[in-house]
């Protein structure tokens, strides 16, 4: 079990997370809720209230006469109020610009913290998410990484935070600084620091954590944190989940970024830059060979969700969204990894419309990073969505869609052709 921090309640233990990973952990966290209060009320004979009405009109009246006289002999404006709460400034934590040796750069009043990431992008989404959570609850500054291309190939390099989400705007919708290592440590620097970190991975393996002799209290680190959470595991396919509620629901996309998907769906649709794009459900389907493993001999087919499953989930939506909204999508966009040319012709034929990365040269004009992260945008972007039970990338973006859209979200079952009737 990882340390009780004396500041706070929270106390770091370990379980599984999710299927999009490696063996996951928890820890618990007690939420109080405050009860209602009870206002206590006096009686009052019926004439005596008469009285303390008249009483009370003559009052009024009185205050009345008395301002009307004093504005008309005053000749003096109001008084002009100004805002004088200063700047925000997300980088006051640093004593200044990147410096060589990343101690050099960091405050003696502040503490900070950090952690590294070693999963699908997703997944490092969510480690990011947990260690602001951290942060947060802890009273320190989160240090940020990149993200690294763990899952679509090393040749893709590594990709700012800050070219993904707006850092600055989830600095002041959390009310503190969000650090990225860029901002504090050079990147051309080749200076090699030694930094100790606790190692929840360790504590998944043997259910007790291990750290570094050389560990320092100014900058606590950790070598994995996608393995902890507030309360229980799986969490964040809960609304409980606070990494969720309080942090990563405020990790927008960047203004650049989001300006390419939007023009990415004009495109798909067929419309000008001038016209609004329209309502749509975006589907996320994954059928590659990371999750056929877990179809555990059923044929490829019959494991994943038919057309007619699709349907079904596509018209549930458009119910939701006529109830809540007053209008039915009718645009569809299919997002998948499957490869299979002739699967391709089967999802058009239904009239639902797909990306093309190849046409667009998507990676040629941006790099390799975009083909991924243009399709979560997509994903987000909808007033519906569905997904495959076990994706993580297919929750966060139906977490997406239902708070910043105020959309539906539908996980589709899968595993066996009757696995989603409901």
């Amino acid at each position: 079990m990882l340390p009780r921090d004396p500041k706070s309640s929270v106390e770091l233990s370990l379980s599984r997370l999710d299927q999009d990973a490696p063996d996951s952990a928890a820890s618990l966290l007690g939420f109080p809720i405050d009860s209602p209060r009870f206002v206590a009320h006096r009686f009052v004979p019926k004439r005596r209230r008469l009285f303390i009405a008249a009483g009370s009109v003559l009052s009024a009246l009185s205050l009345f006469v008395l301002a009307y006289f004093s504005l008309s002999e005053s000749s003096t404006p109001p008084p002009i109020l100004v805002d004088t709460a200063p700047a925000w400034n997300r980088k006051a934590p640093l004593l200044g610009p990147p410096t060589d040796r990343f101690r050099d750069n960091l405050r003696n009043d502040t503490k900070y913290i950090t952690s590294w990431i070693s999963a699908g992008w997703t997944n490092d989404v969510m480690t990011y998410g947990n260690l602001i959570y951290l942060a947060m609850i802890t009273e320190r500054v989160p240090i940020i990484g990149p993200f690294t291309p763990s899952h679509i190939g090393g040749d893709a390099g590594i990709i700012p935070f800050g070219e993904v989400f707006d850092v600055d705007y989830l600095s002041k919708a959390i009310g503190m600084p969000v650090l990225e290592w860029s901002e504090v440590k050079n990147t051309s620097s080749q200076e090699v620091e030694d930094i100790g970190c606790w190692s929840v991975w360790q504590g998944v393996q043997t259910r007790e954590s291990d750290h570094d002799s050389q560990t320092h209290e100014q900058v606590a680190c950790f070598d994995y944190l996608y393995y902890v959470c507030a309360h229980t595991s799986f969490e964040y396919e809960h609304d409980i989940s606070p990494a969720w509620r309080f942090v990563v629901k405020n990790f927008r996309w960047t203004n650049q970024l989001q300006t390419i998907s939007d023009g990415y769906m004009r495109r798909i649709f067929g419309i000008t830059e001038e016209e609004p794009i329209p309502p749509y459900i975006a589907i996320h389907a994954r059928r590659a060979n990371d999750f056929i493993v877990y179809c555990n001999g059923v044929p490829k087919d019959d494991c994943f969700p038919s057309i007619p499953t699709y349907q079904r989930r596509i018209a549930e939506i458009q119910e939701e969204v006529r109830e809540r909204h007053g209008y039915v999508p009718q645009h569809v966009i299919m997002l998948s990894d499957e490869e299979d040319p002739a699967w391709w012709d089967s999802i058009r034929m239904m009239g639902w419309y797909t990306t093309d990365h190849v046409t667009e040269d998507t990676v040629n004009k941006y790099g390799r990073w975009y083909p991924l992260l243009i399709d979560a945008v997509i994903q987000s972007s909808g007033v519906g969505m569905i997904g495959m039970q076990g994706s993580t990338m297919s929750l966060l973006a139906g977490r997406r869609v239902q708070d910043w859209q105020q959309g539906v979200f539908k996980n589709i079952k899968w595993g066996t052709p009757t696995a989603d009737d409901h």
